[in-house]
């Protein structure tokens, strides 16, 4: 349960800033970062990452990434 709470707190947390343009189209996703700043390991979120690459908020690169979706209208 601990580990879907972390998860999900990394979900929230890297939506908040691809919602307010913290993080803007195009940019890295930086895990060891994020990761930092949650004090948490990186498995919530790379968890948390797929689960947004999945509804399309972000795009997942092998071997090179996470970047925030550019879309091609508001």
């Amino acid at each position: 349960m601990a580990r879907q709470n972390l998860e999900q707190q990394a979900y929230e947390h890297i939506l908040h800033l691809i919602t307010t343009k913290t993080l803007h189209d195009g940019d890295f996703i930086n895990q060891s970062y994020i990761a930092t700043e949650l004090n948490m390991s990186r498995t919530p979120i790379r968890n948390a990452i797929a689960r947004l690459a999945g509804e399309g908020k972000i795009r997942s690169l092998p071997r090179h990434g996470a970047f925030v979706r550019q879309h091609q209208s508001e």
